[in-house]
């Protein structure tokens, strides 16, 4: 026999996700950690810049890559993840994690983000850095992890 983790749609109909994707309007988001939610936020109707793209965004990508040097890892079918690189350390802009796959790691507070049109930032990352430069909208208390929802400001 199967025994489930959870049965039903309730990670689905949860209100609070959807009344924030609405009074988000025509904003942005981008889903940093747990890339599960860049598609829940879709599901909702939401403007995501990561999560699964079936065409590549080359445009967008060449904004956060104006050198080109990555290429070969963003123009493909992908899973899109970000991550806040770890403190003190620089890091490859572009991971490639699976041949479907690949996480752009990239501070919140970059301006390239503001140059993407990034509105708002759902993260599962516990980091500081995301209160440099956003308000802290909501916690969500989630089976799977906390998820803190923000509002960059410009």
């Amino acid at each position: 026999s199967i025994n489930p983790v959870s049965r039903g749609l309730n990670v689905f109909e949860d209100e609070r996700i959807d009344e924030i994707v609405e009074n988000s309007g025509e904003g942005t988001w981008a889903v940093f950690g747990d890339n599960a939610y860049a598609n829940l936020l879709k599901a909702y109707g939401a403007d995501v810049f990561n999560g699964v793209k079936i065409v590549p965004d080359l445009e967008s990508m060449h904004i956060l890559d104006p050198g080109l040097n990555y290429v070969e890892i963003y123009n493909r079918y992908a899973h899109i993840s970000l991550q806040t690189p770890p403190s003190d350390h620089e890091a490859e802009l572009f991971t490639l994690n699976f041949p479907d796959s690949y996480t752009i790691t990239i501070d919140p507070c970059d301006e390239r983000l503001n140059n993407l049109g990034i509105d708002y930032i759902l993260t599962t990352e516990k980091s500081p850095r995301f209160l440099e430069c956003a308000t802290l909208l909501t916690v969500l208390d989630s089976p799977i992890a906390e998820v803190e929802v923000y509002e960059l400001t410009r």
